[in-house]
């Protein structure tokens, strides 16, 4: 559920449990008032063996979180992270969705996360892609931002 905490963060282990691929898609950025839903923000997942064949796999558990621009969601505290949906088949990757709901007026960032293990362990992703395939680093500058108004 939401607020959930990590006990475990995946990125750069290169370990079987680590996502191959996963990514923070769209959008890169959005503006909306406090009180009110922000645009769906899509993620996608690609886990050979598991997001191939069409339709949400039962293994995979996916979060959309919400922080201070200046906290790593792997290690820092403030992010709160929420269950998404399963939208779409991408070719051989699966797109979840979720609207977030603007909070207090300022700058945040956000980004989705990724599971096999019910949330024990966690891949975290970007914009520009992470994950244990080849040329991928977790790098926490590359999230979306949430601007919120009053």
């Amino acid at each position: 559920p939401g607020g959930c905490v990590a006990t475990g963060v995946l990125n750069e282990t290169d370990t079987a449990a680590e996502t191959d691929f996963c990514n923070l898609q769209f959008p890169a950025s959005t503006t909306v008032s406090a009180g009110t839903p922000t645009p769906m923000i899509f993620g996608r997942i690609f886990e050979a063996g598991v997001t191939e064949s069409a339709g949400p796999h039962p293994s995979v558990r996916a979060e959309l979180g919400l922080g201070p621009t200046t906290a790593d969601p792997r290690t820092d505290q403030g992010w709160v992270w929420s269950p998404a949906s399963y939208n779409v088949q991408v070719g051989n990757e699966d797109e979840y969705q979720l609207m977030l709901i603007g909070p207090v007026p300022g700058t945040f960032s956000y980004t989705f996360r990724f599971s096999f293990d019910d949330g024990i362990t966690w891949t975290y992703c970007d914009l520009d892609g992470a994950g244990s395939n080849p040329g991928l680093v977790f790098d926490p500058t590359q999230l979306g931002t949430l601007t919120v108004t009053s």
